[in-house]
């Protein structure tokens, strides 16, 4: 399958997979996939269960390492080295947990600190106040709520203003009020950067929106 969104501009991240194969023990997960996806802009990846979605999105991130084909990351005219993404990516995915021994504030500043942003308090604040947490900076990850959670695992995701934002299955969780705020917050950032989506949830797709179909095995 193959397929190309957007239009990269100048210092705008890309993603080029080329014929990209995912395998597990010698099952293959996932491919061939060949795409090119260009910020600014959304790129959704969907499909059944068991797919490869998140397989992909790994592929993409740079944690896996694909069996066949490759990944080339760009900013512009210029090509960049896995380990570039942990300055300019920002992943959020299941997996991914909060530490429990710090404050939810602690975990985004040393997050923030991480990745290099200049004012780390500042976009811990900066990120409690859009997630609607400010009055519980100082609690600690377990004394929230599933869906809490995910809301302080995106504000990690996003809090250093990755070129190159990838979220996976992002909604879970969340119930209708925290459904509004994450998809307004990533079509915010669409606008100026590449957002990669992995979900099951049809509905959340603008017709328009480019998608990348593994059930379907189809690009658009």
């Amino acid at each position: 399958m193959s397929g190309r969104t957007g239009g990269a501009a100048d210092g705008l991240c890309a993603v080029h997979l080329e014929g990209v194969v995912a395998r597990y023990g010698g099952r293959k997960a996932v491919g061939p996939v060949s795409a090119a996806l260009e910020g600014p802009g959304l790129f959704w990846i969907i499909g059944p269960n068991g797919s490869g979605k998140s397989t992909l999105l790994r592929t993409i991130a740079g944690l896996k390492r694909p069996s066949e084909g490759r990944v080339r990351w760009t900013a512009g005219a210029a090509e960049l080295r896995r380990g570039d993404l942990r300055a300019l990516g920002g992943l959020a995915a299941p997996e991914i947990q909060l530490y429990e021994d710090l404050s939810v504030r602690e975990n985004l500043e040393f997050l923030a600190r991480l990745r290099g942003v200049a004012d780390p308090a500042g976009a811990a604040g900066r990120g409690l106040e859009e997630a609607g947490l400010a009055a519980r900076a100082h609690e600690r990850p377990h004394a929230f709520s599933s869906g809490l959670r995910q809301r302080i695992r995106l504000t990690a995701a996003w809090i250093a203003e990755p070129q190159l934002l990838m979220l996976d299955e992002p909604s879970s969780n969340l119930d209708e009020s925290g459904r509004a705020w994450l998809w307004g917050r990533v079509r915010e950032r669409a606008r100026r950067s590449l957002c990669v989506v992995a979900t099951n949830h049809l509905d959340e797709l603008a017709a328009d929106e480019p998608r990348l179909d593994l059930g379907g095995k189809r690009v658009s």
